[in-house]
């Protein structure tokens, strides 16, 4: 019987145990699961960012040094096998804050800036190892939301100036890599903005928020969000995210979008599952620690976010991986 006691007490304790340590995703199970990966050689922000050739693809954007803000065109490889990073070619201008897309076996840099604040028009692709300029954009992207469905770039709102949010524009460009030609279609509803986040589920792309600002007001975060169906080329409005903010990264599994870090009022952590089918968000996860500017780019049940901004003046080193679990 004093066995059985002692058995029964410390199943007890176990149990009280549990319930402190329960997420703390109002108390639901975590759908990621995080653990840090190696630090990242050169930490900046404004990059581009891409699953390339089985491993995770960083290249230009911005970092601090002494109080001072610089560019660069360094490029840099994750292997998820070795776990190491490695140095790739650089890319061909030292750039930031545009668009990066992945088609077939082919990477696409769109828009930007440099350090001097000018607007990059180039289109830079990326194949079988060397860079080459194939083009010119009809519009200047800065700070742009993006997403790819089969052949074609869809290229949303940002700004042409690289420090004024009253230049941010709702337009929506369409790029086909084949024929290498541009088409305006129809502007997303909503506000001007920039600073958000789109992602491709089949043919449907979604959009996520942002900032906006009206000349003489002061800017703001937003939190409405929308659907695009390419192949009707038709926007409907879907349901409003929990928090209005800027700077979060929208990534997705097929079947769902997770609404990733960001600002509000200040840095986030929180992950917001949103699922097309119910139109709804879950809080789901919380990141180790509140990340702005991260790019999270998905490959087999995993989400892979290197550097970015972790408080103001400042870049992240680290890597942070997240386990989708089931």
């Amino acid at each position: 019987m004093r066995d059985s006691g002692f058995f029964i007490g410390l199943l007890i304790l176990s149990l009280m145990i549990c319930m402190i340590f329960v997420d703390p995703v109002e108390g639901k199970k975590e759908s990621i699961i995080w653990t840090r990966g190696a630090d990242i050689p050169l930490p900046r922000g404004g990059y581009f960012a891409a699953w390339y050739n089985d491993g995770l693809w960083l290249a230009g954007g911005s970092y601090w040094k002494e109080g001072k803000k610089l560019w660069t065109d360094e490029a840099s490889f994750y292997n998820p096998k070795t776990k190491n990073w490695s140095g790739l070619k650089p890319i061909p201008k030292a750039l930031g804050y545009g668009a990066t897309a992945k088609a077939g076996k082919d990477l696409y840099l769109f828009g930007g800036t440099d350090a001097g604040g000018n607007l990059n028009r180039n289109v830079y692709r990326l194949r079988d190892g060397n860079w080459s300029e194939i083009g010119e954009s009809p519009a200047g992207f800065i700070y742009p939301a993006y997403a790819v469905v089969g052949k074609k770039v869809y290229i949303f709102g940002g700004s042409t100036s690289p420090n004024d949010v009253t230049k941010a524009t709702n337009d929506t460009w369409i790029y086909d890599t084949e024929t290498n030609k541009w088409e305006k279609s129809t502007p997303f509803p909503g506000a001007p903005r920039q600073t958000f986040s789109a992602v491709a589920i089949g043919k449907s792309i979604y959009i996520f928020g942002g900032v906006t600002q009206k000349t003489g007001e002061k800017f703001y975060n937003l939190d409405d969000a929308y659907r695009f169906y390419t192949k009707t080329r038709k926007w409907s409005e879907i349901k409003k995210m929990p928090v209005a903010m800027r700077a979060f990264w929208a990534g997705t599994d097929g079947k769902s979008v997770y609404l990733i870090g960001g600002y509000a009022e200040a840095g986030l952590d929180t992950i917001y599952r949103y699922s097309p089918s119910t139109d709804s968000y879950e809080l789901v996860s919380k990141l180790p620690q509140s990340l702005m500017d991260t790019k999270f780019i998905y490959n087999k049940g995993k989400f892979y976010g290197a550097s970015g901004e972790d408080k103001l003046v400042s870049r992240f080193a680290g890597l942070v991986i997240g386990v989708l679990s089931k």
